[in-house]
């Protein structure tokens, strides 16, 4: 029997504190395993994830998010707890201004 995916939409949003960006999204039913995050290029976060639901059938993702642009790609961090997946990625530092 071929499996059957059915396409999930999860809920997310952004919001920063003082050091970073933060991503919020919302994953009821799935566990870490079942999760993954990536960084595609400079500029985007992609998470993806697929979950098994009974029979033939299961539930997947794919979500790419545009990382705000003083956001540096090179920090992202993850954490899942509770069926929320919590991204942080920090803020740039800006480049000082010499004085002369």
């Amino acid at each position: 029997v071929r499996p059957v995916y059915e396409t999930f939409r999860p809920t997310s949003d952004w919001r920063q504190d003082e050091d970073s960006h933060i991503l919020t999204v919302y994953l009821p039913g799935f566990a870490r395993n079942q999760i993954k995050v990536s960084t595609e290029g400079r500029n985007t976060l992609r998470v993806r994830g697929q979950r098994f639901v009974a029979g033939n059938k299961w539930v997947q993702f794919l979500e790419d998010h545009p990382i705000p642009q003083n956001g540096d790609a090179l920090s992202v961090q993850a954490k899942f707890q509770g069926g929320v997946l919590t991204v942080s990625v920090a803020k740039s530092k800006p480049n000082p201004i010499p004085q002369n």
